[in-house]
């Protein structure tokens, strides 16, 4: 399907071509052809020229400008296929019976979830940034055993039991290394899950 606008560029070349031809024949008639080939100056023939190529240049220009409102509207769509799909994995992933955290290698939440979100008391935005060993244990540095220092030494996933007194419960810990293209763990899935009986 073709745009308005695209059609009116490739018509404008045909009509202003069919509008000088009108032109000329009001003024040459019969002599028209003589005219157009043996223009009375020669600055004319240039014109010429330019009013015989104005249905191909607007041609091309129509369909340059229909391939871009082509690709313009499939961009939208697929901005709105993804806003859609990003809420949807926001809403799965906020519905999750534990914590999930995204962290950097230097323990900071990159992303976290809303259950995160209400065990801690803290919201979702200034989670954000914040060591996962102060949200989770309320400490200033990790906890022995820490299972994200243990995935960064092993590049594997790592799972930790314990108790927190912070909570009063029983979790478990597991990290999984997310790799970069070239195979270095860039971030870490950190899930908690309450195992208190």
């Amino acid at each position: 399907m073709r745009s308005k606008l695209a059609i009116a560029i490739t018509l404008s070349g045909y009509i202003l071509l069919v509008a000088y031809l009108y032109y000329d024949y009001t003024h040459y008639k019969s002599m028209i052809l003589t005219h157009l080939f043996k223009p009375d100056y020669k600055y004319e023939y240039f014109f010429h020229i330019m009013i015989a190529i104005a249905p191909f240049i607007s041609t091309a220009i129509g369909y340059l400008v229909n391939e871009r409102t082509k690709l313009l509207k499939k961009t939208q769509l697929s901005e709105k296929m993804l806003r859609q799909s990003s809420e949807e994995w926001r809403v799965t992933f906020d519905t999750l019976p534990n914590s999930v955290m995204l962290l950097d290698s230097n323990f900071n939440i990159l992303r976290a979830n809303r259950y995160l979100s209400t065990l801690s008391g803290i919201p979702i935005k200034e989670l954000i940034s914040m060591k996962c060993y102060k949200v989770i244990h309320g400490q200033d540095n990790p906890i022995p055993d820490c299972p994200l220092q243990r995935s960064l030494k092993t590049r594997r996933e790592e799972k930790l039991e314990f108790y927190e007194p912070k909570f009063g419960r029983y979790f478990m810990i597991n990290v999984s290394p997310v790799f970069d293209e070239a195979g270095f763990p860039n971030s870490f899935v950190h899930s908690i899950f309450d195992i208190t009986e």
